[in-house]
């Protein structure tokens, strides 16, 4: 019985396997494909997306992980028959974080944001350097007054991170952590203080993961994030602002 293979979009070769993965989900979301449906063979995969077999090994990883796939010796990769409902999970993380104390939420990203910087001191890639000095010169040309453009330029900064550290999961759970905090964002970079800490931190920080020096690049983003706790706990206890759900 002849195979009929679905299409993807070739990836680029500077992208990780996150957008193999993002594009496999989508696929699945759609209905192109079903539980119990073989993917192709590495080798077509790797001429499919236009990437090296070692970024669909990691993609095909993440995805046995998160419960889309599972492996079946000398068989292949398979649709799992009961994957996740992605946007169900979302929801119930959403929630849930929706329920702890700012406090709390401010110090789990602090945890995985070290945790993210020392995997992208090990992994990060000269054009990923090059994008982030990029941003860094966009956050010290951006007017004071342009509160929405440098927070923009700094949620940039930290995606070329996340994107630069390669764990998918890590990535997915910072995107909602930090979607919990948007509200907040424009309101910090306001103040002078915040501006000028954290373009300084933005520069130790490409410095060390330059250098591939995880440990002192998590000591700057550290820094940065006390900054921004110090900040927010100052906002929300000077003007008693809330953000939805969210405990002070």
């Amino acid at each position: 019985m002849e195979e009929s293979y679905m299409e993807f979009e070739t990836i680029k070769r500077n992208t990780t396997p996150q957008m193999i993965v993002k594009q496999i989900i989508a696929t699945l979301e759609e209905g192109n494909l079903k539980p119990g449906d073989r993917l192709p063979p590495e080798r077509k995969m790797c001429e499919m997306f236009g990437v090296g077999r070692s970024s669909i090994r990691e993609a095909i990883k993440a995805l046995v992980v998160m419960g889309y796939l599972d492996v079946i010796q000398g068989k292949g990769s398979f649709i799992s028959n009961k994957f996740p409902d992605r946007g169900h999970s979302a929801r119930r993380l959403e929630k849930a974080l929706a329920e702890v104390s700012l406090d709390d939420l401010l110090e789990t990203r602090e945890i995985m944001e070290c945790q993210v910087i020392r995997l992208a001191a090990q992994r990060i890639k000269k054009n990923q350097i090059k994008k982030l000095k990029s941003i860094l010169a966009v956050l010290k040309n951006t007017e004071q007054r342009d509160a929405d453009g440098f927070f923009l330029a700094d949620k940039e900064f930290h995606d070329v991170i996340i994107e630069a550290a390669g764990n998918i999961v890590m990535g997915e759970l910072m995107q909602v952590i930090r979607g919990e905090l948007h509200e907040y964002g424009t309101k910090l970079v306001v103040a002078l203080n915040v501006r000028e800490k954290s373009i300084k931190s933005c520069e130790e920080i490409i410095t060390y993961l330059e250098s591939g020096k995880g440990d002192k690049a998590a000591e700057w983003m550290v820094y940065h994030l006390d900054v921004v706790r110090d900040t927010l706990e100052d906002l929300v206890n000077k003007e008693g602002e809330r953000g939805e759900g969210l405990k002070v």
